[in-house]
């Protein structure tokens, strides 16, 4: 296919090439020819009335016969061009000449005579007319004065043999030169044409090869031009696809992790049961029971947050909006969060707005993102470390910023935070568990209340997570 691509773009442009030098080629062959036609017809006209002028010196007297006709043969032989002289009446001077001419013929009409003899030049092309020539003429027709009357003209015809020759050579000269041009263009449109259909061969390779789960190498293509930023855009999707299914299948072993974990602790609480490990100990089978319902609610918990994230990917997800305080909702979490904050002796620094922030969202939803992020932050800050709520207004937006104090996310890593099931913790480090899934769930809970998020992290030096919602009067 691209090898046909190929050969469709370099006769394209050759085509294009060879018709624009076609056309050039024939209009400067025109204006050429054009241009030495009119130079010769001034050098005609301007000899004409110099011949005129001399005659007119014989008529004064200035001239011998003798010295007049010299001088018309010098002007025919410099110009290479018959000389015929003229009266009013359009009959040849032949008391004028002294030697006998071909010229037998006045190739001017009637109405040319006319313009003649009211003392203007005139000047014709004609093709085969006078008998003298076998070939196209130029002739030129200058009005003769004596005592400032007109009495006759001088006419003097050339062939154009000079210029077609000319001509000749320039026309061999633009086909040389449209020879060359069109071996050059040949050149660069194959190589223009490589360059195009190279890369697109092999975005279509990595293409196939990525479409049966195979890993490819980055496309290189130089420049900043369309295929240079597609090819780009291209290593781009590839990047994306590979970390996507990274992420996919670092999930699935979390998830693996996840359910096997509790499931296998349940069957066996529920095979001692059915064995009757328990009937002496009422106590011990109490907290089994108890523990295997914590970990069926985790589990809940988990599907609970992949149907939450899939209906928000198909839009299909409601919120229940209602007038709120966003500040005495942060004050409520907070409160039920002191045992934890004191059983890792974690300071808590608050620092809210000196008055309402009121909002219009949906006030479970809000719960679960401030819920996701404060656990986040008490998860990954260390003991005794210190975690810092904000709340502040910013242009009819409430922003909020939750800080801690824990190892901080690589730079490299902040773009995917936001992804479905990825971890930046990739082991499973005490106090990292989880699916991934928290922050993915809480952007798109902030994009659906019209609000931002954003992350500013800096590693060993800790986290903050900033959300903004619209207020309300």
């Amino acid at each position: 296919m691209f090898k046909k691509l190929a050969r469709r773009l370099m006769f394209s442009y050759l085509t294009v090439i060879f018709i624009a030098l076609v056309v050039l080629g024939g209009l400067l062959s025109y204006l050429f020819e054009n241009y030495y036609f009119i130079e010769k017809e001034r050098r005609l006209k301007t000899h004409g009335e110099e011949v005129s002028r001399v005659v007119e010196s014989y008529f004064e007297g200035k001239l011998d016969i003798y010295g007049m006709n010299k001088a018309l043969e010098n002007y025919e032989h410099h110009l290479n061009a018959q000389l015929v002289l003229f009266d009013r009446n359009g009959e040849k001077f032949e008391k004028l000449r002294l030697y006998e001419h071909a010229q037998k013929e006045d190739p001017f009409t009637k109405e040319e005579w006319n313009q003649v003899l009211d003392d203007k030049t005139v000047a014709r092309k004609d093709i085969g007319y006078l008998n003298f020539y076998k070939d196209t003429v130029l002739s030129v027709a200058v009005p003769i004065k004596n005592n400032g009357q007109v009495t006759g003209a001088v006419s003097l015809h050339s062939t154009i043999y000079d210029i077609r020759e000319t001509m000749l050579q320039v026309r061999k000269f633009i086909i040389l030169a449209g020879l060359i041009a069109m071996a050059i263009a040949t050149l660069l449109t194959y190589w223009l044409s490589k360059r195009i259909s190279q890369p697109l061969k092999q975005m279509s390779k990595a293409a196939s090869e990525l479409a049966v789960g195979k890993s490819t190498d980055p496309i290189h293509v130089d420049g900043n031009d369309e295929i240079a930023q597609l090819a780009h855009t291209f290593n781009t999707m590839a990047k994306e696809l590979a970390t996507t299914e990274q992420v996919r299948r670092d999930f699935i072993a979390n998830v693996s992790h996840e359910l096997r974990s509790p499931l296998t602790y349940i069957c066996g609480v529920l095979q001692g049961i059915n064995d009757r490990k328990f009937t002496e100990d009422p106590i011990a089978m109490e907290n089994y029971v108890s523990a295997a319902l914590t970990k069926t609610k985790g589990m809940s918990r988990l599907i609970q947050d992949l149907l939450d994230l899939s209906r928000m990917e198909a839009k299909t997800f409601q919120l229940f909006k209602t007038k709120m305080d966003l500040n005495e909702t942060i004050r409520r979490l907070l409160a039920q969060l002191d045992p934890i904050l004191d059983k890792k002796s974690l300071s808590l620094k608050v620092q809210l707005k000196d008055r309402p922030i009121w909002i219009n969202a949906d006030i479970d939803r809000i719960e679960q993102v401030l819920t996701n992020l404060l656990d986040n932050a008490i998860k990954f800050t260390p003991v005794a470390g210190i975690i810092k709520v904000k709340t502040t207004i910013e242009k009819n937006y409430a922003r909020v910023e939750i800080t801690d104090s824990g190892p901080g996310i690589p730079k490299e890593e902040l773009p995917f935070i936001w992804e479905r099931f990825y971890k930046v913790d990739k082991v499973r480090t005490p106090g990292s568990e989880g699916t991934g899934l928290g922050l993915a769930i809480v952007k798109r809970l902030i994009l659906a209340h019209e609000g931002q998020i954003e992350v500013q992290s800096e590693v060993n030096k800790g986290t903050t997570f900033i959300f903004t919602l619209p207020v309300i009067d």
